[in-house]
């Protein structure tokens, strides 16, 4: 199994294997030994019972980061072949100066938002949000009414959670989170060389979306 990184291709389903396996051994260690513990003593009440109990804690924790995991879907095969090929048509000279970052699960106390791809190039941080997760159904009311269906502006808010984040780590740049996959592939293809050699701090930006990402 390759140890897929943060920010790279497979990097979701890496860790949904990895959770998932040290979920199991986090539940089968407390459950061996309260068993073990009742079958040498003949009852529930020792000292085994105790540290199983305890050990539930760990294990009761990673399950529902294992949870989160499995939840988020990634990016299909098919469309990150076709996010590296709009990227390699940008030029080496646009590479050498791009950080690029797949997979990227962001959440907040109101909604989790997974961005397929993202990139940091010359001052801005640019991702999208796939189209379908920024809709939402319609919600009744209690007079009985409808409320009218309404694009949920997701990517809207995501920039602004994403550019403050940015902003109290002292690093100031242009956001922009498209709606759906075609809005960002235009953007890719608008990108230029840079005129200066200087660019943004890359490591320092995609350090922090790291850091906030799951």
């Amino acid at each position: 199994m390759r140890r897929a990184q943060k920010g790279e291709y497979g990097y979701l389903a890496y860790k949904k294997k990895i959770e998932s396996i040290k979920t199991v051994i986090y539940f089968a260690i407390p459950l061996a030994l309260f068993f073990g513990g009742l079958i040498a003593t003949g009852t529930k009440k020792n000292l085994l019972t105790l540290v199983a109990v305890l050990g539930i804690l760990p294990a009761s924790k990673n399950a529902v980061l294992m949870i989160m995991y499995l939840k988020s879907r990634g990016i299909s095969p098919a469309a990150y072949v076709t996010m590296e090929e709009a990227l390699q048509k940008t030029g080496e000279a646009v590479l050498t100066n791009m950080t690029v970052l797949y997979e990227m699960v962001f959440t907040t106390q109101e909604h989790t938002y997974e961005v397929p791809c993202m990139f940091v190039y010359a001052g801005s941080v640019c991702g999208y949000l796939p189209s379908s997760s920024t809709k939402k159904k319609n919600t009744g009311r209690k007079d009985g009414k409808k409320k009218q269906d309404k694009p949920d502006p997701l990517h809207v808010t995501l920039e602004k959670h994403i550019d403050q984040t940015l902003k109290r780590e002292g690093i100031s740049v242009n956001v922009k989170i498209f709606d759906g996959k075609d809005a960002f592939i235009r953007r890719v293809n608008e990108l230029k060389p840079l005129e200066k050699a200087a660019d943004t701090p890359r490591k320092a930006i995609a350090k922090v979306l790291k850091d906030i990402s799951l």
